[in-house]
């Protein structure tokens, strides 16, 4: 182990610098990561811009090897990947642009052989953003639950995000009858065959009345859910679409926080949902095929989760 550690830092000012650190020492239950790949996320920018996590280290999510554990759950040498607490003022041993950092031993996984790890370092924010979503904001049964069925049709306006694709996903996996996804019409093919029941061009002028022609004809209920998962802020926004196609019961939901009382706040890390829960599922995790920077996740059926990264 060297003695520098190579980190991207932001001030309180919200500019950015590469600083070194020293390597910092995992509390009770923490392991040290010598870090692989970093995952690049929107929140890496908007995090010190809009919530004001600054004089800090930045990033979310990492691939890497453990070369010190304090946790009984954990030991050195283990290649594990996931994402860090989001404190506010927020250490700096959790961000994960850097060489070296500790993260909770709550919030990673062992990664798996068919997992590149380069991908793996991508996925744990996105994945568990669609999940906190689709299984505590809308309440729809867990894939295990073959018993139960959602009440009505889903709509994830920017399915091709990485957002958007583990929640078509994830619908898919709890049985969800109609998934409506917006997208360019090239993702519509990659989209259909990750679980989206209908595809439509967002930048359609008849893309509002479409959506609500298609919930009309599926006769499974009102509007039930509709997921944001682009979170843009020009006007319209992709917030505005969505209220539009949906009723007055339909449940909102959105990326980035809205001024607006019908949309539900999401969250990526909470106590009772952390990426352990996802073990309860029949999951595999394997590598496409064709070279791609991409894994798939299945739970009851194959995808595949468009993901960003960067190297350390």
């Amino acid at each position: 182990m060297g003695d520098v550690n190579k980190a991207m830092f932001v001030n309180k000012k919200n500019k950015y610098s590469v600083r070194d650190f020293p390597i910092p020492e995992p509390d009770e239950n923490e392991v040290l990561v010598q870090v692989l790949y970093s995952g690049m996320n929107p929140a890496d920018l908007r995090h010190p811009k809009y919530l004001g996590i600054r004089d800090t280290v930045i990033g979310d999510d990492f691939c890497g090897r453990v070369i010190k554990s304090c946790s009984p759950k954990f030991g050195r040498d283990d290649l594990i990947a996931g994402y860090t607490p989001l404190l506010i003022p927020r250490p700096a041993k959790y961000g994960t642009y850097q060489s070296y950092l500790c993260c909770p031993d709550n919030m990673y996984y062992k990664v798996p052989k068919n997992l590149p790890i380069e991908d793996a370092a991508a996925l744990t924010l996105v994945a568990m953003t669609a999940a906190d979503t689709l299984f505590n904001h809308f309440g729809l049964p867990l894939p295990t639950d073959r018993e139960k069925t959602p009440s009505g049709p889903i709509l994830i306006w920017g399915a091709s995000t990485s957002v958007g694709l583990c929640a078509v996903q994830y619908a898919r996996a709890s049985n969800c009858e109609t998934i409506i996804a917006t997208a360019s019409p090239g993702r519509h093919e990659l989209l259909y065959k990750f679980g989206a029941t209908h595809c439509f061009d967002y930048s359609s002028p008849t893309v509002v009345q479409d959506i609500q022609a298609t919930i009309a004809v599926a006769k499974k209920g009102p509007h039930a859910y509709a997921l944001d998962a682009v979170g843009s802020r020009e006007k319209p926004t992709s917030a505005d679409w969505i209220r539009q196609c949906a009723t007055n019961t339909t449940v909102l939901a959105s990326v980035i926080y809205q001024f607006n009382k019908r949309y539900s706040r999401l969250k990526s890390r909470r106590d009772h949902l952390t990426i352990h829960d996802v073990a309860v599922f029949p999951a595999l995790l394997s590598q496409p095929k064709r070279k791609a920077s991409a894994i798939r996740l299945a739970f009851l059926s194959q995808g595949k989760l468009n993901v960003s990264r960067k190297k350390i």
